[in-house]
Parts: C-alpha cells; sequence; structure tokens
C-alpha cells in the first residue's frame, strides 16, 4: 500500500491524502509518501507546508502565513450546500460506501464546528471530492467551485 498526499502550488499547503487501495484516481503530481511519514502529515497537517522552491515539505511555526486570508463565510458556505444536489448525492453514496462515510462525517463535523479549522476543511472537502470524482458531473464541480469562491475560499477549488 502506498500513500501520496498532494499540495496548493501557490501557498504549499497540504490538499488531499491518497491510498492506491482506496483511490483509483490519484493526480499525477502527488507525492509519495511512507505509512510513518502519512501518519504524521494526517496528523499534523497544519503544521506542514510543500516548499515549492525547495522542492520538499519543511515543518512551519504556528506564526508562519503565507498570505493573507480571505474573509469567510463558513454559516453561508453551509447554506449553500446544505439543500443542493451535490449534498444529496454525497449523502446517498455515503450510506453504501464506508470510506466515503468516514470523509463525509469529518467534512460535516468541521462544517459545523463552532470554530472551523481551515485546515481540516481544506483536507475533508478534497478527500470528498476526490473520492466522489466519478460520480461528480462538471456542473457538480462548477457550483462546488462557485459556492466556494462566493463564500470566502477562492483558495480552494476542484
Amino acid at each position: 500500500m502506498m500513500y501520496y498526499y498532494t499540495y496548493d502550488a501557490h501557498n504549499g499547503k497540504i490538499t488531499a491524502f491518497y491510498n492506491d487501495e482506496i483511490h483509483q484516481h490519484i493526480p499525477s503530481a502527488a507525492v509519495a509518501i511512507s505509512d510513518s511519514e502519512w501518519q504524521e502529515l494526517v496528523t499534523h497537517h497544519a503544521q506542514w507546508i510543500f516548499d515549492v522552491e525547495r522542492q520538499q515539505l519543511i515543518q512551519i511555526d504556528s506564526t508562519h502565513e503565507s498570505f493573507i486570508e480571505p474573509i469567510r463565510d463558513w454559516q453561508a458556505l453551509v447554506n449553500r450546500l446544505r439543500g443542493s444536489v451535490i449534498f444529496g448525492k454525497v449523502y446517498e453514496s455515503a450510506k453504501v460506501d464506508s470510506y466515503l462515510n468516514t470523509a463525509f462525517t469529518f467534512l460535516i463535523t468541521t462544517l459545523f464546528s463552532s470554530s472551523p479549522d481551515f485546515n481540516d476543511f481544506v483536507f475533508a472537502i478534497h478527500d470528498v471530492v476526490q473520492t466522489m470524482a466519478a460520480r461528480f458531473t462538471s456542473e457538480d464541480l462548477q457550483f462546488v467551485n462557485q459556492a466556494l469562491f462566493d463564500c470566502g475560499f477562492p483558495d480552494v477549488q476542484f
């Protein structure tokens, strides 16, 4: 079994994790990592970024900020996604796919947290979208991208 991660080319933040036994489609830009590296990154993914210049992961301190965060409207995003066709597709698929159920549960828990963590959200939504890739239409992804953009998440797109 091999693990992989992808990162945002602009800010180096880890955007998704993959396992070749679970994910049928792993992006060609994904970076292979060992089991122990995967465990560290999954547990502490907000503490690591990929330094594009040096082509390596680096651990960052809590004061590091590579860009100015946009104003995010978490509640507007929840409201926009909750009643959507996308939500229904994921919800129905999660009933029969245990991996997707876990990923979707983490996404919902993150979104409905009283203080949502952006890095947890990015990890969760990428995991759900990647797992659902074969079931999403281009219109579905356009809807998700527009909702993310409109609600202050322009740096999270599919």
